[in-house]
């Protein structure tokens, strides 16, 4: 069964988040710790459609956004990330930083792959 688990462990960073094909290399800050040049699959959350993602305290153009990330485990130091817990994702693009702040809604690790919903306030 250990054959199994090590082929995973390299599909993981060989397929699932290789940076040339579905995931891109950033900076996570999390919990008071920078995880640089760690490669993640940064998506659009399909299930909340805009309509239900309007934020509920009535200010007016303000949207929850929510992105489903997938990264290995071992790049956060075998950390799992706690629900409610903040986290920062720093990205390069073409010389330009970009940063997004999320809380984590719910996150679980299989296989040596976390899975976690973030979610923001975005508006105007």
């Amino acid at each position: 069964m250990s054959g199994f688990k090590d082929m995973l462990n390299r599909d993981i960073r060989n397929v699932f988040l290789n940076a040339d094909e579905y995931a891109e290399k950033c900076t996570i800050l999390y919990d008071g710790e920078a995880f640089r040049s760690i490669a993640v699959s940064l998506q659009e959350n399909a299930d909340s459609g805009r309509q239900n993602r309007t934020v509920q305290d009535h200010a007016q153009g303000l949207y929850r956004k929510s992105k489903i990330l997938l990264c290995a485990a071992a790049d956060l130091g075998g950390r799992h990330l706690e629900k409610d817990s903040s986290l920062e994702i720093i990205r390069i693009q073409g010389g330009v930083r970009f940063s997004e702040k999320f809380t984590v809604a719910a996150s679980s690790c299989e296989m040596g792959m976390i899975r976690a919903e973030l979610e923001a306030v975005e508006g105007p």
